[in-house]
């Protein structure tokens, strides 16, 4: 396989899931290879049950702008999108340095504004930490 056109953007769950679906609803109007819906059909299921299940572009967009503030990478930011942080440690396990980087009242901060900006993820109760990603 060869790489046509190389880009270096990082892109959300989110853009992946509205890309699944998009691909899904075309693949009945179009022939596309069988085992490209076999990989996108359980993707799609899986991202519609993460924080992707619950977003747009449009809040996602206003996520990162009332995020600026906070001087974040873009990796940093696809992580908050895309892990949906709703405690301080999960916040800390996000971003890089965080204790030496960000106050307490700063993270609770970044913490209200996803609060108020993403919806609540689709996921029953509470991702345990320690679970492996064959329990998921």
């Amino acid at each position: 396989m060869k790489i046509l056109q190389a880009t270096e953007e990082l892109i959300t769950n989110q853009e992946v899931l509205d890309w699944s679906l998009n691909y899904i609803e075309n693949s009945k109007e179009h022939k596309f290879p069988n085992n490209l819906k076999q990989l996108t059909v359980p993707l799609t299921k899986y991202l519609q049950e993460t924080p992707a299940g619950t977003q747009s572009y449009s809040s996602l967009h206003s996520l990162f702008a009332q995020l600026e503030k906070f001087q974040l990478t873009v990796g940093e930011l696809q992580m908050i999108a895309n892990q949906r942080p709703n405690s301080i440690l999960q916040l800390m396990c996000i971003l890089f340095d965080c204790e030496r980087r960000f106050t307490e009242e700063e993270m609770a901060g970044i913490l209200q504004i996803i609060d108020t900006t993403l919806e609540p993820s689709p996921i029953k109760g509470e991702m345990d930490m320690q679970s492996t990603p064959s329990s998921l």
